[in-house]
């Protein structure tokens, strides 16, 4: 199986999806830090978006329940949630088109690809529960939430980015799972083992 070097990031980041994604990171930590804080009050459509957000990610009220600098981390959870299918899209087809590079993941049997499946969804589940059930008293979530650069860049990547990424590529897997590419590859590396 292939190990991954710093080459092989450089190249999967360096395709069009790739780039896509660093783009879109480095704008929503961007917006995230130019956020005015009288965002919501200035703004009648801002707040409607917010609410209607708000309305579908119920964790974005849990946030706004902390009282640390509301109106902008309502917004911008809000504008996070609302791009996420964006980095789903691009999450999932970094993956799939790195299945040409021959990855481990794309050719190695279930009993070896599941546990950093498993970790990934994990990880999902981890930020879900830290941002759904935000500890009111957490200085560390209060320090995140209340600082820039904690929000625009801590808070995107802890809150949002990390579980909507780790699903769309854990999408893409197990896409390869369903659609037989990955059980084709591993019958034809056991032929050619067996050759």
């Amino acid at each position: 199986m292939k190990r991954l070097t710093a080459q092989d990031y450089k190249a999967m980041y360096s395709t069009p999806t790739g780039m896509a994604l660093i783009i879109y990171f480095v704008l929503t930590v961007l917006i995230g830090m130019f956020i005015p804080s009288d965002i919501l009050t200035a703004n009648a459509w801002a707040r409607e978006f917010s609410d209607f957000m708000a309305s579908i990610v119920p964790q974005i009220d849990r946030v706004t329940s902390l009282g640390i600098k509301s109106d902008i981390n309502r917004f911008y959870f809000s504008l996070l949630w609302g791009l996420s299918p964006f980095l789903f899209v691009m999450s999932a087809l970094v993956v799939w088109s790195e299945r040409k590079r021959g990855y481990p993941v794309w050719s190695a049997p279930l009993n070896k690809t599941i546990l950093p499946i498993l970790f990934g969804i994990f990880i999902f589940a981890l930020s879900l529960w830290g941002y759904g059930l935000l500890d009111i008293d957490s200085k560390m979530v209060c320090r995140i939430l209340n600082s820039i650069w904690g929000r625009s860049f801590m808070g995107n990547l802890l809150f949002v980015a990390s579980p909507v990424g780790v699903i769309g590529g854990v999408s893409a897997i197990s896409y390869g799972w369903l659609s037989g590419y990955i059980p084709k590859n591993i019958h034809e590396q056991e032929i050619r083992k067996n050759a």
